[in-house]
């Protein structure tokens, strides 16, 4: 069996060591909209860590089952204020809004075709809070570029 980032998850944080610029704008953004925040696309945990470490809760969602067996082995010392459910941001309902969502690291281009597109969007707007906020994050160019959506009357405006 060929190993590729997406199947080993060890892989992939060695090939993303680097990947460190998002960071603090993610933790700094889920400090001004508050929690409990919503990582669609949460990889091995990488950007939950900031977030947790900064008081928040955290729920994320992941479709490979090894990325979330390992961002859970990261999140453990949070205990009940971290959670990562492995499951489709294309398609889930968790019966719950959040205050502030997020897509980070060019995840938002695995969604292939405008179906999937207002698929994800249409779950975002479905668990996003009132006044809630939602950010894709994307890399362009070695800089990052991101786009931040309020949730007002349950419709997502820019």
């Amino acid at each position: 069996m060929i190993k590729d980032i997406y199947s080993d998850p060890e892989l992939y944080d060695a090939a993303y060591w680097w990947k460190t610029n998002d960071i603090e704008f993610i933790a700094n953004t889920a400090d001004e909209y508050g929690s409990p925040v919503l990582e669609l696309g949460a990889g091995t945990g990488r950007l939950a860590l900031p977030i947790l470490e900064n008081g928040h809760t955290y729920t994320g969602i992941e479709c490979n089952p090894a990325f979330v067996k390992s961002a859970r082995q990261k999140l453990e010392t949070f205990d009940s204020k971290a959670s990562v459910l492995e499951g489709d941001m294309r398609s889930f309902d968790l019966n719950q809004q959040f205050q502030f969502i997020f897509i980070g690291f060019n995840s938002i281009f695995h969604l292939l075709t405008n179906d999937e597109v207002l698929s994800f969007l249409s779950c975002v707007r479905w668990h996003l809070a009132d006044y809630g906020t939602f950010l894709i994050v994307h890399l362009m160019n070695e800089k990052n570029f991101w786009a931040i959506f309020q949730c007002v009357n349950n419709n997502l405006t820019d």
